[in-house]
């Protein structure tokens, strides 16, 4: 296994035991957990202010990236999860963001109904890629670019999916190097209606989980967007596990999405189902969750902590310290309706 580094989770607090790390590095890549505006003790900073709790989150980042060798120029992706509630809050949030970051990374703004800590209006994860140059290709409007040695990131935004695969397609990436991708509809969007085109198998909709519902902030306007990961060194291999998990491999890295949950199971059980489904997967590769540098699981729940920290438990249960980054939050649901949470983690060999 690649050596690695882990920054302690001890940036901000939670108001449950957490089995994580605020960043992990890999060679010259580097992961965080969802940079919250909290303090130690996990009390919400600046309640209610999305652009306060913006300037906070900015400095933690950097102090985070710091710790982990990595300099403010490596962002590689910063995906902003908000309860912005306006359109002009987002505008100056994602500005404040940009001036923060003013090499070009990818910025991904990402609605979400409420968080689970009263006054909470912002979670921000973070890629930091040591290798990161801008792009000069960017000429699609709606596309964002950056690539790095071994990978490029991307992200784009449009008023229908069918548009988002044709700005997915000018990027420049050749379709058998999709390493990743998450989706994001407009809420009420079904997975029956995202099918991808037929000359571009490489973008059909993941008619389990990953497409993610959203709602634009209150005087803007909902949206289709997609988080794209490409590899640009060598082939990627796609395969499914005997228990339903998507697995898409390089030589180096290892995306690993949970299977469809089942109509009627509760969030608990099918977060622990899903992570069992994930272990065997982990082990059939000789993989470990040792070898785990990120967790994702947005979530179906309400605006209290309860569901969150009740799948957090279920979750962190399959590992020790020094955990993976992870990242955990509510969302306004999933094109399969009746996916609860969605669960995906990043291995490193």
């Amino acid at each position: 296994m690649e050596s690695r580094q882990y920054v302690p989770f001890d940036a901000f607090g939670m108001r449950e035991e957490v089995r994580v790390s605020s960043l992990v590095r890999v060679g010259g890549q580097g992961w965080t957990c969802g940079q919250c505006p909290l303090d130690t003790n996990a009390n919400v900073v600046a309640p209610g202010d999305l652009n306060a709790q913006a300037e906070f989150v900015c400095a933690m980042i950097h102090s985070v990236l710091a710790r982990g060798g990595f300099e403010s120029g490596h962002v590689a992706q910063l995906t902003l999860y908000h309860a912005a509630p306006n359109a002009r809050d987002l505008r100056q949030a994602l500005s404040l963001f940009r001036q923060a970051f003013p090499h070009g990374p990818v910025i991904l703004p990402v609605t979400v109904p409420y968080f689970y800590y009263e006054g909470m209006m912002l979670e921000v994860d973070v890629i930091a890629d040591e290798t990161v140059q801008v792009s000069a290709d960017q000429t699609a409007a709606g596309l964002q670019r950056i690539d790095g040695q071994d990978f490029a990131y991307v992200a784009a935004q449009a008023g229908s999916r069918a548009d988002i695969e044709n700005i997915i397609a000018s990027c420049g990436a050749a379709g058998e190097t999709l390493l990743d991708a998450l989706w994001f509809a407009p809420a009420g969007t079904l997975a029956g209606t995202l099918a991808g085109k037929p000359d571009r198998p490489e973008f059909e909709a993941d008619q389990r989980a990953n497409v993610v519902l959203t709602q634009g902030p209150k005087g803007g306007r909902d949206e289709h967007a997609a988080s794209l990961l490409f590899s640009k060194n060598g082939a990627v291999r796609t395969q499914v596990s005997q228990q339903g998990v998507v697995i898409r491999e390089t030589a180096s890295t290892v995306i690993l999405s949970a299977p469809s949950a089942q109509i009627g199971e509760d969030l608990p059980t099918q977060a622990h189902s899903m992570m069992i489904a994930l272990a065997q997967a982990l082990d059939s590769l000789g993989l470990s969750w040792a070898h785990v540098v990120k967790v994702s699981a947005p979530y179906v729940g309400n605006a209290s902590a309860d569901a969150l920290h009740e799948n957090l438990r279920i979750r962190h249960s399959f590992h020790a310290l020094p955990g993976p980054a992870s990242t955990g939050l509510p969302v306004t649901g999933f094109a399969a309706p009746q996916t609860r949470i969605f669960i995906q983690v990043i291995a490193r060999r």
